[in-house]
């Protein structure tokens, strides 16, 4: 049974459901209702309510810490080759993508083809005290032209901006993502506040099969996913 697989759980006597919320408050509601969250032997998910979003954080890091490094490149390779099968993807000139910190897909080799296609690749330069980020041309990978800044972010060693209107596609990474394009991040809001900024039509979420949750938390100002790409499916 699915139930011999719990190794944590929430008591469903303990979920606030909030129903004395009003129908505009719904989005509140979606914040503040936890849920039972349960694991696999394997670190998959077995079964996922809606849960509050620090309780998803920390379970989902649990799952990635678990993830051994081959696993992270070969699952990371099958995302590239998804990616670039997308028809979509082949027409984009400018991508806003990103160098992976600890545990997160890394694209590093598909940025590195689209460089050498003389495509235009960008990726966040990072302003920790205004907590915001902006488009860094990258124009190679390697140790002499990327840096390591704070929190483990890797930037191009030269800060050349890449004006947002001229983005196409952005590729975004995160803790967790479901069904319905809902993202999880790491709790900064640098990429939704982002997102508001650029608008771009195209944003597809990446992230390991682990990562993707039957609901993921959101408020009104969490950005949404035009798509959805892990190891084994595209999610629309």
């Amino acid at each position: 049974m699915e139930e011999e697989y719990l190794t944590t759980i929430i008591k469903s006597s303990e979920i606030a459901f909030l129903s004395c919320l009003s129908e505009q408050d719904m989005r509140l509601k979606s914040y503040y209702e936890q849920t039972i969250f349960a694991l696999t032997p394997n670190h998959q998910i077995k079964r996922c309510f809606v849960m509050d979003k620090l309780t998803l954080r920390r379970k989902i890091k649990t799952i990635l810490n678990a993830k051994s490094r081959t696993s992270i490149i070969e699952d990371s390779k099958e995302i590239q080759n998804r990616i670039k099968q997308l028809s979509c993807v082949l027409n984009a000139r400018t991508i806003f993508a990103y160098l992976p910190i600890k545990n997160e897909v890394d694209l590093s080799l598909l940025l590195g083809e689209w460089i050498s296609d003389s495509r235009i690749v960008c990726v966040p330069i990072v302003n920790w005290t205004e907590q915001t980020m902006k488009p860094g041309l990258l124009t190679e990978i390697n140790d002499t032209s990327i840096e390591l800044t704070q929190h483990g972010v890797h930037e191009p060693v030269i800060k050349k901006l890449v004006p947002r209107d001229a983005i196409d596609l952005i590729l975004v990474p995160g803790l967790a993502f479901d069904r319905g394009g809902r993202r999880l991040g790491r709790g900064g809001g640098f990429y939704d506040r982002f997102l508001q900024l650029v608008k771009p039509k195209l944003v597809f979420g990446v992230a390991f099969d682990e990562q993707v949750v039957d609901s993921v938390p959101v408020e009104g100002h969490d950005a949404i996913m035009t798509s959805v790409i892990t190891p084994t499916r595209t999610i629309f």
